[in-house]
């Protein structure tokens, strides 16, 4: 979700998604050249275990701050509401 422009990109569809499948959605989204998240400071996700400690590593080795949600049901807009304090303004 980019709050700025008000996007929200889907970066995958499936209904065999496993710990391989994430990695290598992380190597995308990183990606240098084309990734979704490469001038992204943070990722915020809830505790699906999905998301494997390689996923949380390929986001935090290329400087993006994984943030997992409370399992208690925290509302995403008050997670991006939050988020928007520790964002410089332009």
């Amino acid at each position: 979700m980019n709050l700025a422009q008000r996007q929200v990109e889907i970066v995958h569809i499936g209904c065999q998604v496993n710990g391989a499948v994430m990695a290598q959605l992380g190597r995308n989204m990183t990606d240098d050249i084309d990734g979704i998240l490469k001038d992204a400071r943070f990722f915020v996700c809830d505790h699906d275990p999905l998301y494997t400690k390689e996923f949380h590593q390929l986001l935090t080795d290329s400087g993006v701050e994984v943030i997992n949600s409370l399992r208690s049901g925290l509302r995403p807009k008050r997670v991006a509401f939050a988020l928007l304090r520790f964002t410089p303004s332009n």
